[in-house]
Parts: structure tokens; sequence; C-alpha cells
């Protein structure tokens, strides 16, 4: 008997057709290296470029803003943020992202230090 949900087995990302990803195993291994050295982050990272390949043009669409260092997708992969070298680029950032992608919510925010 399986322990899985119908909610977790119905669930796939919106557009997903499963004819486009007809691979072997051993082909989506292969797709996942590749794409983890395409500087997209670790292995869920490139998972996750592979399943909703917005992911992957939104973190080359942020480290390819001015002053971006780092452009990551979070460990859960609901959020993919960028650290830059002033507030004046983060802003100038989140105003280029916000007209590339008018139907997600960006916003510059500030790193808080620890004390």
């Amino acid at each position: 008997m399986s322990s899985a949900t119908p909610a977790a087995v119905g669930s796939v990302p919106t557009g997903y057709n499963p004819e486009e990803y007809r691979m072997t195993v051993g082909e989506h291994l292969e797709e996942l290296r590749k794409r983890m050295f395409l500087g997209l982050g670790g292995f869920m990272a490139a998972f996750f470029v592979f399943m909703v390949p917005a992911i992957g043009e939104l973190i080359i669409r942020t480290s390819a803003t001015q002053g971006c260092i780092l452009a990551r997708m979070s460990g859960s992969g609901a959020t993919v943020f960028g650290l830059f070298g002033s507030s004046a680029q983060a802003h100038q950032a989140a105003h280029d992202l916000r007209e590339a992608f008018p139907g997600y919510w960006v916003a510059a925010a500030p790193i808080i230090a620890a004390r």
C-alpha cells in the first residue's frame, strides 16, 4: 500500500508536459549534473530549474543585473534572490526585474547584520 496522498501524487508544476520529459534515469542525472555546473546552485536548484525553467531564467536574469555578486534560489525553491554591492544597485535591479517580470513580486531589502 502506498503512503503517498492523492494531492501529492497529483501535484505537478503548471504547464508540465510529461511527454517532454521522457528520459532515462541516466539522462535525467546527466541533465541535472550539467545544470549544477551552470552556476545555478546545487543539486536541488538544478532539479527545480529542470522542472521549472522559469527559475533558471530568473537566476540568470538576476545575476546579469549590474552589481549582482551572487544570484541563487532559496533552499525550498520558493524564492530567487540576489546579493548586491550597494543598496542603489539592489534597488535598480529590483526596478529592472519588476519591468521584466511584471507578474512576480520583486523587492530590494537590506541584509541585517547580527550583533
